[in-house]
């Protein structure tokens, strides 16, 4: 397991993919490696593939009341939400954040992942500004409103509602605080030009799946 996270802290995630599987084959049931596999999955551009493991690891708990059950559960929820999001399905995301924020409110990965696509969503039914907001304004709050990507949620969900003074508010805040790194500042200032034409912010994600084959010893294997 260690040498999987160490490949895939260096983007070798078809490395760290054969090992965890490796261990899988001792432990079929291990949630906790079948979810970290699908986390790899996920850094590998294999979303699906991810979706289909999330959707297994959440099927087999039967019990969310034991504290190890009920983690597991939030964190298969956050990370299916997180990869439907990637291939574009806004509406199955926000109900798997929906229940993630349930299970664990004080989250503040889903927190800003649910505010961002309630607030940016191409999908008109799905959009829901002051949700967004509250969900916004508390990962902010938990984060001390030192988190650009997190200021740049709080502004999208303004910027919904269509109150462009706070939404250039708190994207400028966002800019300062991302200044030190480049590229995330660059799109930073992209969403203030947005806001400052009184335009909200939409996206929409749509990963190409990764159908390299994987397999081989996991020493040879790059992504």
């Amino acid at each position: 397991m260690l040498r999987a996270l160490l490949s895939a802290a260096k983007q070798k995630f078809g490395a760290a993919i054969a090992d965890v599987q490796v261990l899988l084959q001792d432990d079929p049931t291990n949630a906790g490696y079948r979810l970290q596999l699908a986390m790899f999955y996920v850094g590998d551009k294999r979303p699906r593939k991810a979706i289909d493991l999330l959707t297994s690891i959440l099927d087999g708990i039967t019990d969310d009341t034991d504290e190890d059950q009920k983690q597991i559960k939030a964190s298969a929820l956050q990370a299916r939400g997180d990869a439907l999001l990637s291939v574009g399905k806004h509406a199955e995301a926000v109900e798997d954040y929906e229940q993630a924020v349930k299970l664990d409110p004080e989250d503040t990965g889903v927190l800003n992942n649910y505010a961002w696509v309630l607030a940016t969503s191409t999908d008109d039914n799905v959009r829901n500004a002051d949700r967004s907001i509250e969900l916004g304004t508390k990962a902010c709050e938990i984060t001390k409103y030192e988190r650009p990507h997190i200021l740049s949620t709080l502004a999208a969900g303004y910027a919904e509602k269509g109150d462009w003074e706070n939404a250039i508010k708190w994207s400028t805040k966002a800019v300062e605080v991302g200044a030190k790194d480049a590229e995330v500042s660059e799109q930073l200032k992209k969403e203030l030009d947005n806001y400052k034409e009184k335009k909200p912010w939409r996206e929409k994600q749509e990963i190409e799946e990764n159908t390299k084959p994987l397999g081989g010893k996991s020493s040879d294997l790059e992504t």
